[in-house]
């Protein structure tokens, strides 16, 4: 059984904006709650999700490819991300950090697992970490591998402390002066990204680099440092990540396809074989109900939505 309780409405879209969700298990207990990030961190944070999940019975969540950045806080038990492309870059750690994938992962927990994901913009990670994109592209990495002892202080301030929304005020607080102390990265990426997003990738490479006034080499090259692919890759990403979520409302996988706007559905039995290695209609790697609450997947404000599936409207 699933209970869910919404504070408001407009999740991620204002301060106060929090959705709680209570799920309950055989032999676990488990509490999500989303929350967004304050005003001055839009355009770098998409927003929060801090999760309890309690019970010795080990747990797995699927994750699909993504477009958005993870930065994964846990305060107990370390977690572990398999890379179901290339097994060597499997990595086990309390906090990690995650590029955009264009590939499966699996999260693997095997004891109480309790903290935040902090959801970034390419573009802001980017500027938080002064680190080339790519570094993180289908990898996860430990966080205390990237000298920043501000991060690594956090984890430990934020275990100190028990209330979610002071945990949440902390995060805001440490996030904007890290920013505030970094350079932005160039604001026609940061652009060109967003559009991407917004248009679910159906936003054209030619669109983007003549929005930018670049080449499109010019777009590629830039968009490889500071978001970790390129924009066409992105957008495969992204339409993927659109088909799952209309899956997810009980679409067929044809009407599934086309509000993705793939041509037809071998269009998108095409980016599945790439991506995920299988076809929708014979893979096993297609995100269940807790799948889409687990630590590794973005949250419904990284795609707008995704509110509609979380909240019932």
């Amino acid at each position: 059984m699933c209970i869910t309780t919404v504070s408001r409405p407009r999740l991620l879209s204002s301060r106060d904006s929090t959705v709680t969700k209570d799920l309950r298990v055989p032999h676990q207990s488990q509490r999500v709650v989303y929350r967004a990030a304050s005003a001055p961190l839009r355009g770098s944070v998409l927003g929060y999700r801090a999760f309890q999940f309690h019970g010795e019975v080990p747990r797995r969540w699927f994750a699909t490819p993504t477009g958005a950045v993870m930065m994964i806080l846990s305060f107990d038990s370390p977690l572990t991300v398999i890379d179901s492309a290339d097994d060597p870059r499997s990595i086990a750690a309390t906090s990690l950090l995650g590029g955009i994938s264009t590939s499966a992962t699996m999260g693997v927990s095997r004891g109480p697992l309790n903290g935040i994901s902090v959801i970034l913009t390419p573009p802001g990670a980017y500027r938080l970490l002064k680190v080339p994109m790519t570094t993180l592209t289908n990898r996860y990495l430990d966080l205390t591998g990237f000298g920043i002892p501000e991060l690594t202080r956090l984890v430990a301030d934020l275990r100190g402390i028990k209330s979610w929304d002071q945990r949440f005020s902390l995060l805001d607080t440490v996030l904007a002066s890290l920013l505030r102390g970094n350079p932005p990265g160039t604001p026609e990426v940061a652009q060109a990204w967003q559009h991407l997003r917004h248009t679910m990738g159906s936003a054209s490479v030619n669109e983007l680099a003549t929005t930018a006034g670049w080449s499109r080499r010019q777009l590629e090259r830039r968009f490889l440092e500071q978001v970790g692919v390129s924009p066409k890759s992105l957008a495969q990403v992204l339409r993927l990540e659109e088909a799952l979520r209309l899956k997810h409302t009980k679409l067929s996988w044809a009407d599934a396809a086309a509000g993705a706007g793939y041509h037809d559905q071998s269009h998108l039995v095409r980016a599945f074989k790439a991506m995920l290695g299988c076809v929708p209609t014979k893979c096993g790697m297609v995100p269940g109900a807790g799948d889409w609450d687990s630590p590794l997947n973005p949250l419904p404000g990284s795609n707008p939505q995704l509110l509609a599936r979380l909240t019932g409207r």
